[in-house]
């Protein structure tokens, strides 16, 4: 229900993101990625949803 694009990130629906960003060149040629692609495996999240969804899926974290 979250709808202030200030807040909006997309996120990479079965994870890799850390992965995908480390391989584009550019900002901008990501972006154009997710669009070339139609939103097929992103999606619109708050950040503070997609933190969420990053700790709980461990992607990123150290677990203990």
């Amino acid at each position: 229900g979250f709808d202030d694009p200030r807040g909006l990130q997309i996120d990479h629906v079965n994870g890799g993101g850390r992965q995908e960003h480390k391989e584009a060149k550019s900002r901008t040629s990501f972006h154009m990625k997710v669009i070339n692609t139609n939103g097929d495996g992103y999606q619109l999240l708050c950040a503070n949803c997609n933190q969420i969804k990053k700790y709980e899926s461990g992607e990123g974290y150290v677990r203990r």
